[in-house]
């Protein structure tokens, strides 16, 4: 039976860039340079973890419903 990844939340820093992303929780420590995959399906290298948060894991379903939460606020609040 395969083990289930659980994700962490974490910000993440490029450059002058801010980021906050669920990632697998074996690459959720500080200081560690991770790609992330951007919407159109390429990758982008060079990503900082700079902060975990609290320590909360999710399942990826958890982790993919609770990214949506963002895309669903901001197209109801976006003028």
């Amino acid at each position: 039976m395969k083990k289930e990844t659980n994700y962490m939340q974490c910000a993440l820093q490029r450059k002058d860039s801010h980021h906050m992303a669920w990632i697998p929780e074996k690459f959720a420590v500080v200081g560690k340079f991770i790609k992330i995959k951007n919407d159109d399906d390429t990758w982008q290298d060079g990503w900082e973890v700079m902060g975990v948060a609290d320590g909360t894991k999710k399942t990826a379903k958890e982790a993919d419903a609770q990214s949506q939460l963002y895309k669903k606020t901001r197209k109801a609040s976006d003028v």
